[in-house]
């Protein structure tokens, strides 16, 4: 019978040799997948010489970098379809990861405050972090929201769906719509009900106190509901302190 143990490292007759030290190279030999007392030809050892073990490592930090850079943008994806602006993709605030951590367990906040306080920032922070926790999270500004509320497109009808299910729903500068329809603020109202409802929080950004919230998204009793709302399911976060763009603060 054949030892194939000693044809396992027996360097073939015409086999290949290394590229840089110029070393027959031996053939590899694998166990039959049929039959795994046989030995089957599997391509080449590596050589240990110096320029093939540079090849390697070379090949290692390629293929390590080219990893990064699907994980870059798969992350970059992600964040797109969750409506999270490129300005805040590596946003960071020191309130972050505890309102993060509360959003997870069904808190909603209404950060409110002056411009340049780093409203939007603290929210898209938590959102961020949110996201790599695995949570679904949809971020949108409010006048974009409203619009899509006006249009009746059946894309925007898929919008009101995601806002009024995702696990956590970013809503910014609520308050600052120019005009809203009678229509576009019972749809914004319907889907802040379902949340409530549902116990699935809101993080929204204002300029506006949320007693002045009411007044600002439409007269009435629409608006007063959504306060009322916004009121009974999200901690009150007051950001103040002059506006940090203006005075190109970090």
């Amino acid at each position: 019978m054949r030892n194939t143990t000693d044809s396992a490292i027996r360097p073939a007759a015409e086999g290949r040799r290394c590229e840089h030290c110029g070393r027959a190279l031996a053939k590899r030999r694998v166990p039959s997948p049929f039959d795994p007392a046989a030995l089957i030809p599997f391509g080449y050892e590596e050589c240990r010489c110096e320029g093939a073990r540079a090849e390697r490592l070379a090949r290692e930090r390629a293929g390590r970098e080219e990893e990064r850079r699907r994980e870059e943008a798969a992350r970059a994806r992600a964040f797109e379809r969750a409506g999270i602006p490129k300005r805040y993709r590596d946003a960071a605030h020191p309130y972050a990861e505890k309102m993060a951590r509360m959003a997870e367990e069904g808190q909603g906040f209404f950060i409110h405050g002056p411009n340049g306080t780093f409203k939007t920032t603290l929210a898209m922070a938590a959102a961020r972090l949110l996201m790599d926790a695995g949570v679904d999270v949809l971020a949108v500004a409010s006048y974009d929201l409203m619009d899509a509320m006006r249009s009746r497109k059946d894309e925007d009808r898929r919008l009101f769906e995601r806002a009024s299910g995702c696990k956590v729903l970013v809503l910014d500068d609520l308050g600052k719509e120019a005009s809203n329809t009678p229509y576009a603020c019972e749809r914004l109202f319907a889907i802040v009900d379902k949340r409530d409802k549902e116990m699935l929080p809101v993080i929204v950004t204002s300029n506006c106190k949320l007693s002045e919230i009411a007044v600002n998204i439409a007269e009435g009793a629409v608006g007063v509901a959504i306060a009322s709302r916004l009121a009974a399911s999200c901690k009150q976060v007051r950001l103040d302190g002059p506006d940090r763009r203006i005075h190109g603060q970090d």
